[in-house]
C-alpha cells in the first residue's frame, strides 16, 4: 500500500477537484491500490454527501472507517435493499423453481425461475424487452406467470429475492417514483466486471463527481452476464490510468506486461514494486486451477503428502461436477443451470438406442460429446486416474477444511482468487491447457489472434488475473512471454533488481 500518491494518482486527484460534474473513468491494473486512491480523492473532495459502491461487504466494511464519514460506504445490494425492502417492508426469502405454482412442466418451471434471475441481473426494467435481447423460447403464457411472481414479490405476497429487491430498486429509479437528492460524490468500485443492473443504478443515481473504478482485463465472469462498464461509457467523461501495481514484485510484472500487451491491450503498462530479494520461506501460497477438477487433483497429492490446506469456496462446489459425472442416470435432476446441459444429455442418451448401443454408458457419451470442454475433460481425466473412492475422501477431507481459514496454502480457481494475492503462485496445468487450447482452436479453423472470440480473449483475462496474484514467486506460467520457472533464475533476477 502506498504511502504516498503516485504521479498517476495525483493527477486523478487534479482531476476530481476540478470544477464541473463529470465522469472520471479510473483504469487501474491488478494491485494497483484503487480503493485507496478513492479514499483519497473523497478525502479531497470532503463531499457533504456521497456513495462509494463496493463488490463485497468486507471491502465496503473496512472502506467506511477511510472515507469521509458523510460517504455512505456500501455494496449494490445493501444501497438497494434501504430503499426497498427495508422502505416498504418486504421480506426476504429463497425463491426455487417448486415454488411456481402453475401446472406446467418442471423443466419450464426452471425456465421461467432462470428467466427471472437473469433479467434480475441485467439493464432492462422490462422483462419482454430482456426476453427479446436473449431470443428465449419462452411462451407468452410463461411470460405472464414471471410477471405474477414478480409483481407478487413487490406487493409482498411471497418473499423478494436478492435479486429482484437490486431490479426493484432499478425500476424506480427509472422510472422516478424514488427521485434521490443529487450527491457530491458516487464511485462505483469493480466497473469492470458488472452486473447490468448495477452499471444502470450508477448512472441513475444523480452526483456532481462520478467515478468509474477497475480493470477492464480482470473482465472474467461473461459466464454471468457481467458488462464491462468502461466499454459500455466509453463515450462518456474522461478515462485515466494506474499502471503501477504494488502488489507484485518488478521480476513477475515486467512479463506480465509483455503478454498483457501482446494478448489483451498493446498500449497497457503494468509496472511492479522493486522488493527486497525474497529468499525465504513463502506466509502465503496459491495453488490456482481453471477447473474445480483440478484442484480436486491437488487435493488428493496433499491428502498423499499428509498436507494441509484451505479453500475460498464450500467443498460441494468445487466438487459438484466431478460428483455429477459419478452419478450419471436416466432422469436425473441438474439443477445448476451451469450444468443443466449434463441432465439434457444424460435424457438425450437414454431416449436414443441407437447412441446408447454405440456408446453403452452415459459417461462415454458425454466425454465424446464434450471433449472440447475443460470442465469436462479435467473432470472426466481426474474420474480416470484416482477413481471414486479417492474422490470421495477428498470430499470428505475438504469439508473438514471448511472449518478453518488460517492455512498457508489455499487451493482457488481463478474465477474465486479475483482479489486475492500470496507471496508465491502456483499455477495448475490447465491454467496453460486453457490458452494451448485457445491457440489450437485459432489455428484449426485457420484464424489470426485479432479474430478470437470474446470467449477466447477472456481466457487471456484470466490467465492475467492469476499471473497478477503473485507477489514474490510465481511457477508454471509457461505462457508468459520470456518467463522462466526456474528458482535459480528467479533469485539471480531478484539480486539484479
Amino acid at each position: 500500500m502506498p504511502h504516498k500518491l503516485t504521479e498517476e494518482q495525483q493527477l486523478i486527484l487534479d482531476k476530481a477537484l476540478e470544477p464541473g460534474d463529470e465522469i472520471i473513468k479510473v483504469q487501474a491494473c491488478a494491485g494497483a491500490s484503487k480503493s485507496f486512491t478513492l479514499e483519497k480523492v473523497a478525502q479531497a473532495l470532503n463531499p457533504d454527501s456521497g456513495i462509494y459502491i463496493a463488490f463485497n461487504k468486507s471491502v465496503a466494511d473496512e472502506s467506511q472507517s477511510k472515507f469521509p464519514e458523510t460517504v455512505d460506504c456500501s455494496t449494490i445490494h445493501s444501497l438497494a435493499y434501504k430503499h426497498t425492502v427495508r422502505k416498504y417492508g418486504l421480506s426476504v426469502g429463497v425463491f426455487k423453481p417448486t415454488d411456481i405454482r402453475a401446472k406446467i412442466q418442471f423443466q419450464r418451471k426452471q425456465l421461467i425461475h432462470n428467466i427471472i434471475e437473469k433479467f434480475c441481473n441485467s439493464k432492462y426494467t422490462k422483462i419482454k424487452d430482456y426476453i427479446d435481447s436473449i431470443g428465449s423460447d419462452i411462451t407468452e403464457e410463461e411470460i405472464v406467470v414471471a410477471q405474477s411472481i414478480m409483481k407478487d414479490m413487490k406487493n409482498g405476497k411471497r418473499p423478494i429475492t436478492h435479486g429482484f429487491y437490486l431490479k426493484l430498486f432499478h425500476i424506480l429509479l427509472a422510472s422516478k417514483v424514488y427521485q434521490p437528492k443529487k450527491v457530491d460524490f458516487l464511485a462505483l468500485d469493480e466497473a469492470g466486471d458488472v452486473s447490468g443492473v448495477s452499471l444502470e443504478m450508477f448512472k441513475l443515481i444523480p452526483a456532481k463527481k462520478k467515478f468509474l473504478v477497475g480493470d477492464q482485463q480482470q473482465s472474467i465472469y461473461s459466464f454471468m452476464s457481467t458488462v464491462n462498464g468502461f466499454k459500455e461509457l466509453e463515450d462518456v467523461g474522461v478515462t485515466m490510468t494506474l499502471s503501477q501495481s504494488f502488489r507484485v514484485d518488478n521480476h513477475i510484472a515486467r512479463h506480465i506486461e509483455s503478454f498483457s500487451r501482446t494478448y489483451l491491450d498493446p498500449k497497457m503498462n503494468f509496472k511492479g514494486m522493486k522488493y527486497d530479494p525474497y529468499n525465504g520461506v513463502p506466509s502465503s501460497v496459491f495453488y490456482l486451477a481453471r477447473t474445480n477438477s483440478s484442484l480436486v487433483e491437488k487435493m488428493i497429492q496433499l491428502i498423499n503428502e499428509n498436507k494441509s490446506w484451505g479453500m475460498n469456496r464450500p467443498a460441494k462446489l468445487i466438487f459438484e461436477l466431478p460428483i455429477l459425472m459419478l452419478n450419471l442416470k436416466k432422469d436425473m435432476v441438474v439443477y445448476n443451470p451451469e450444468f443443466k446441459f449434463i441432465e439434457k444429455e444424460v435424457k438425450y442418451f437414454f431416449d436414443n438406442d441407437e447412441i446408447r448401443m454405440k456408446y453403452k454408458k452415459p459417461f462415454a457419451y458425454i466425454a465424446q460429446k464434450h471433449e472440447d470442454d475443460i470442465s469436462i475433460k479435467t473432470a472426466i481425466g481426474l474420474i480416470a486416474t484416482h477413481g471414486a473412492k479417492s474422490i470421495y475422501k477428498a470430499y470428505n477431507k475438504a469439508k473438514e477444511h471448511e472449518q478453518y481459514d488460517d492455512h498457508k496454502i489455499v487451493l482457488s480457481t481463478i474465477h474465486s482468487a479475483k482479489g486475492g494475492e500470496a507471496d508465491e503462485v502456483h499455477l495448475m496445468d490447465d491454467c496453460n491447457d486453457m490458452l494451448d487450447n485457445v491457440f489450437a482452436e485459432l489455428k484449426d479453423s485457420n484464424r489470426t489472434f485479432d479474430m478470437a472470440t470474446d470467449n477466447e480473449l477472456e481466457s487471456f483475462r484470466l490467465y492475467y488475473v492469476a499471473a497478477s496474484r503473485a507477489r514474490y514467486r510465481l511457477w508454471n506460467a509457461k505462457h508468459l512471454i520470456g518467463f522462466s520457472n526456474k528458482e535459480d533464475t528467479l533469485i539471480r533476477v531478484e539480486r539484479e533488481l
